[in-house]
């Protein structure tokens, strides 16, 4: 028998995202498919229930930051999810950017990036995602 390999296509903020999307879907062995990099959250939003709608045919994961839009990531889904959700449909929020995810592993961030984990921030969440600037040289 044949492995079937899933394909996922992937709905994001930014380039930022597209890179994190299409490195977790590789990393649990799955093919990530041609991305919609939305330009921004008000631009991703409103596709949301469009993308719950198709997942009857199609597998999408979709990251959306937290920023400071609700008090937690439920609270979030909930409102962004409409009417119908899909199964299909992975929508995951990042806390509250897709950068403090990458910056809360402080260890694994240094070593992949060659750089002195005590330039990185503590607590890069209290730094405020997008605006999250710090000298790595």
């Amino acid at each position: 028998m044949t492995a079937v390999h899933a394909k996922v296509y992937l709905a994001v903020e930014g380039l930022t995202d597209q890179a994190v999307a299409e490195r977790m879907i590789g990393f649990v062995g799955l093919d990530p498919l041609p991305a919609i990099t939305a330009g921004g959250k008000s631009r991703l939003d409103p596709r949301i229930p469009a993308l719950h709608r198709s997942g009857a045919h199609l597998n999408w994961l979709v990251l959306r930051d937290l920023d400071h839009d609700a008090s937690c990531p439920p609270e979030l889904i909930r409102r962004l999810g409409g009417g119908k959700r899909s199964p299909r449909v992975s929508l995951r929020v990042p806390v509250r950017a897709v950068e403090s995810w990458m910056l809360a592993d402080t260890d694994g961030f240094a070593r992949e990036f060659s750089v002195d984990r005590k330039r990185l921030p503590e607590r890069p969440d209290d730094r405020g995602g997008r605006s999250l600037r710090f000298d790595l040289r």
